[in-house]
């Protein structure tokens, strides 16, 4: 599941809405919990900050400066977790251009 789709039930969920059936769920659902309300909102607030981060790192290109910056760490023993922080870009971007740059192989 992607997490524009999960978004989208949790906050169906948030707003008491069944997610799947459409329709306002009872007035003595678990969903009216102040603890469950509180554990939505902060659900719903989380992946709406993942939706931003990815967006962002779909948008931003890779430069040669990069590559090259990219490829020093790897080989420099930098851990993907590291790697990320440092040139601020998702583990899949990470991995993608090491696969790409012939660093990382996967498969094996």
């Amino acid at each position: 599941m992607n997490n524009q789709k999960a978004l989208n039930i949790i906050k169906n969920l948030h707003d008491y809405m069944d997610p799947v059936a459409k329709e306002r769920v009872s007035n003595n659902s678990f969903l009216r919990d102040s603890d469950v309300h509180a554990a939505l909102s902060k659900a719903v607030h989380l992946l709406e900050v993942e939706a931003t981060k990815e967006s962002e790192f779909k948008t931003k290109k890779w430069t040669a400066n990069d590559q090259m910056k990219l490829r020093d760490l790897y080989e420099g023993r930098q851990s993907i977790p590291e790697l990320i922080i440092e040139l601020d870009r998702s583990e899949a971007d990470i991995r993608n251009r090491l696969k790409m740059l012939g660093l990382l192989n996967e498969n094996l």
